[in-house]
């Protein structure tokens, strides 16, 4: 097992919660990416959405969408403390953003911690967002780096499948191709645009990056604050 830091999707999940003025979390989805979420009345506990796409092995071929422009290389260093492909990842995510203007994320570490343990914890049970869920009904979800908002996506929680026999490349094509399809999602209210809704929230500008990589399945998770 391979495991760094950082944040990530496989069968496409996305949580998104807000921090109350009395402390508690809800659970909700925001149209507008640029708008402030509103406290809801009572605490419901967060759930995986339904209906997301199955990754599957394609002919090779790629679906004729709208894919992002070539990552701009952020400004961190291979001294950082992150690696390569968190690098990565969050260069996909910020070129996405970049065409609609919205500031650029920043890699975040206590979050890229959190990221990371529920990358584990997802190749252990399989569950999606599991510990994202647990840290909000415990309360620790707040004192793990994240500020008044919270969001995750998260990929397949039994692994994005393998897409290249080099480790690297492999690595990288599976991060591109989490991302893309979550873009591919588009604005819109519910669980069927979360993702999207996530990955171009103006309100996050920190991200945190856990991977983790099992016989060459992908268990990415990315967990967004303000």
């Amino acid at each position: 097992m391979n495991l760094r830091t950082s944040a990530a999707l496989g069968t496409l999940l996305a949580l998104t919660l807000v921090a109350c003025s009395g402390g508690d979390t809800t659970t909700g989805w925001n149209p507008d990416p640029a708008a402030t979420s509103g406290d809801d009345s009572g605490t419901p506990t967060p759930g995986s959405d339904a209906g997301t796409p199955t990754p599957t092995k394609d002919s090779g071929t790629t679906p004729p969408v709208a894919d992002a422009a070539p990552p701009t290389p952020d400004a961190g260093t291979p001294n950082d403390g992150f690696d390569a492909f968190q690098h990565h990842n969050l260069d996909v995510i910020n070129a996405y953003r970049a065409k609609l203007s919205v500031a650029p994320l920043t890699l975040d570490a206590p979050l890229s911690t959190f990221a990371l343990a529920g990358s584990v914890e997802s190749t252990k049970d399989h569950i999606a967002h599991q510990h994202f869920i647990t840290a909000g009904n415990n309360g620790t979800l707040w004192t793990s780096g994240f500020k008044s908002t919270a969001g995750e996506n998260q990929g397949d929680p039994n692994g994005w499948y393998v897409m290249d026999s080099d480790p690297t490349k492999n690595e990288m094509k599976q991060i591109d191709q989490i991302q893309l399809q979550m873009y591919n999602e588009g604005p819109g209210t519910g669980e069927a645009h979360g993702h999207y809704m996530n990955m171009m929230n103006s309100k996050f500008n920190r991200v945190g990056i856990g991977l983790v990589e099992v016989s060459g399945s992908l268990y990415l998770t990315n967990d967004f604050s303000d």
